[in-house]
C-alpha cells in the first residue's frame, strides 16, 4: 500500500514515487534512498540518473533491466517522470512489474500545475503500480500556518533551537520559498556557531536582513518622496536575474517590515516621543508596539536607524500608509497566486515600486 506521508517514509522500499513543489525535499528523499541503498564506494557504479524525457520508456525500462559489474546493488532515480506522455507513463507501468531485487526504482515529479487536479500527477497505470508495491511520497512547501513550526523543525535537526517568535519573524522575512528558506537556515546556523545553541531575532535581522537592509532604506527613501526611477534602479541590488522564482517574497516582507516601522516611527512622533532621547512617554508606548518589527528592538544602540526612519516617517501621512500597506497585500496575493492577475516576481515588485510612489 502506497505511502503518502512524509513522516512514513520508508527509504528501503524497491519503488517510489516523489514529487511536490519543493525540489530542496524532493532531493532529500531521494538522497535518503541512496543512502540507504548504496555504501559510498559503490554509488559511482550503481546510482543511474536518468531524466525521463531524454531517456524515454525503453531507455528507462533498459535500465532496470541491465546490472552492474562493480555494485551489487544499484539505485536508479528517474526526473522528471511527469513530463512523460499518458500512453508512456503506461508502457512504463507494465515495464515495472518483477523489479530485480537488487534494484531500487525512484521516480521523481513536480506537482501539477493544474490547481483543478489533486495528489501526483502521474498516469492512472503508473499510479496503481505504486500504490500496490511501492510509496508515494509528498514533498511541497509546508502551509503559511505550519511554516514557522517547519522551520523550528529543520533548525532542531541540526542541532540548534528556534523559539516560535523567531521562526516566526524569519518565515516573515524570508517567506515561503523553502530552497531560500534552507539557505537562510544554514546561515544562520554557521553564523550562531558551536557557541550557542539558540537562535535568537537578532540573529536573524543580523543574518537574513543585514546584507540587504541599507539597500531596503534606499527603495522605501526613493518610494518616501515618489521617485520610481530611483526606486526601481535599487531592485536589480535586491532581486537576483530575471525567472528565479520565490527570490521575490523576502524581498516584499522586507518592504512591509520597513513600513511597519515608518508608520510605528510617525505615531510615535505624532504621540510627543522624543525617538533620539526616549524618556517615560517612550516606555508607555513601548508596551502598545507589536512584539516583532518593535520600533524600539529595531532601532537600540542604533542613532542612525532612528533617523532615517524618522525621515521616512515625514514622507507619507497616516492616508498614504494605509494605501501602501493594501498595496503590500495584493503584490503577496499575486506573488501567491492567489489574485485574478498572477504576476512573476519581478513584475510584481516592479508594479508595487510604482503603485507606492503614485500614492
Amino acid at each position: 500500500m502506497a505511502k503518502t506521508s512524509s513522516s512514513s517514509f520508508d527509504p528501503t522500499c524497491p519503488l517510489t514515487l516523489v514529487y511536490g513543489s519543493a525540489a530542496t525535499l524532493r532531493q532529500r528523499f531521494v538522497e535518503q534512498i541512496v543512502e540507504q541503498k548504496l555504501p559510498e564506494a559503490e554509488r559511482e557504479w550503481g546510482l543511474v540518473i536518468l531524466h525521463a524525457p531524454e531517456a524515454g520508456v525503453e531507455g528507462i525500462v533498459g535500465q532496470l533491466g541491465s546490472g552492474s559489474l562493480m555494485a551489487d546493488s544499484r539505485v536508479i532515480v528517474v526526473r522528471e517522470v511527469d513530463k512523460l506522455t499518458n500512453a508512456a507513463q503506461k508502457s512504463l507501468a507494465g515495464g515495472l512489474t518483477g523489479l530485480s531485487p537488487d534494484t531500487t526504482l525512484v521516480l521523481d515529479a513536480q506537482s501539477s500545475t493544474d490547481y483543478r487536479r489533486k495528489g501526483p500527477p502521474v498516469a492512472a497505470a503508473l499510479r496503481k503500480i505504486l500504490e500496490s508495491g511501492g510509496q508515494i511520497v509528498e514533498a511541497s512547501v509546508p502551509s503559511d500556518r505550519d511554516l514557522p513550526a517547519w522551520v523550528a523543525d529543520e533548525v532542531r535537526a541540526r542541532g540548534k533551537r528556534m523559539p516560535a517568535v523567531v521562526a516566526r519573524a524569519f518565515v516573515e522575512i524570508v517567506g515561503n520559498n523553502v530552497e531560500a528558506m534552507v539557505n537562510e537556515i544554514e546561515k544562520l546556523i554557521t553564523y550562531v556557531g558551536p557557541e550557542r545553541n539558540e537562535i535568537e531575532v537578532d540573529d536573524v535581522q543580523a543574518v537574513v536582513i543585514g546584507e540587504r537592509e541599507n539597500t531596503v532604506f534606499d527603495l522605501v527613501d526613493a518610494i518616501g518622496i515618489r521617485d520610481a526611477r530611483t526606486a526601481l534602479s535599487v531592485l536589480p541590488d535586491l532581486l537576483p536575474a530575471s525567472g528565479v522564482q520565490g527570490a521575490a517574497m523576502p524581498i516584499l516582507a522586507m518592504i512591509a517590515r520597513q513600513l511597519r516601522l515608518v508608520w510605528q516611527a510617525r505615531a510615535l512622533s505624532a504621540a510627543g516621543v522624543n525617538l533620539e532621547r526616549p524618556g517615560p512617554a517612550a516606555d508607555q508606548w513601548a508596551e502598545r508596539l507589536p512584539s516583532e518589527h518593535n520600533f524600539f528592538d529595531a532601532t537600540k544602540g542604533r542613532g542612525f536607524l532612528v533617523r532615517r526612519y524618522s525621515s521616512q516617517a515625514r514622507s507619507f501621512s497616516d492616508v498614504q500608509l494605509v494605501k501602501a500597506f493594501v498595496k503590500v497585500s495584493e503584490a503577496d496575493l499575486a506573488l501567491k497566486g492567489q489574485s485574478d492577475e498572477r504576476m512573476d516576481d519581478r513584475l510584481a515588485l516592479e508594479t508595487l515600486i510604482i503603485s507606492l510612489c503614485r500614492l
